[in-house]
């Protein structure tokens, strides 16, 4: 019963994002950590419609995501200190976005303090890696609008003793 659920929650957002729902709804997600492996689905969350912050703690990450995500003229990158190619620039999108993306270097306690909140809240291998996790925790709850989803994740590290 629970994998039948899980599949057909999974078919229901398939269909939603196939028929452009996400670009209707208007979505603000913040997305913590720009590890390699996740700054392409960012970028793809952003080209389809929702409005992306992505926050990391390390300025070079920062860099490394807005220099890939300028290569990009369909991302309507927002506060980017790099400038777009100037060959890109004077390309026409196919499908314009509604959705923007920003990155931006900062904890999450400068975003609860400029009293932000998010429809989806994400922190993709972070919370392994803060002094406190439980006010991390705290935290990222109260960036969450009310009945919308955190998102956590966590790399499994194994002690090498």
């Amino acid at each position: 019963m629970v994998e039948r659920y899980g599949r057909t929650r999974c078919r229901m957002w398939r269909r939603y994002l196939c028929r452009g729902m996400f670009q209707r709804l208007s979505l603000d997600i913040v997305v913590f950590s720009l590890i390699s492996r996740i700054v392409s689905n960012i970028q793809s969350i952003a080209r389809l419609g929702a409005n992306t912050l992505a926050i990391d703690a390390s300025p070079s990450n920062i860099s490394v995501a807005q220099t890939h995500a300028t290569l990009d003229p369909s991302l309507n990158l927002i506060n980017s200190q790099i400038p777009r190619p100037s060959s890109l620039s004077s390309l026409s999108t196919s499908r314009p976005t509604k959705g923007s993306l920003e990155y931006r270097h900062c904890a999450a306690e400068d975003l609860e303090q400029e009293g932000k909140q998010f429809d989806v809240v994400c922190a993709m291998e972070v919370i392994e890696h803060v002094e406190d996790p439980r006010g991390f925790l705290e935290c990222l709850m109260n960036l969450t609008k009310v009945l919308f989803s955190l998102c956590l994740s966590l790399s499994l590290l194994q002690d090498s003793s």
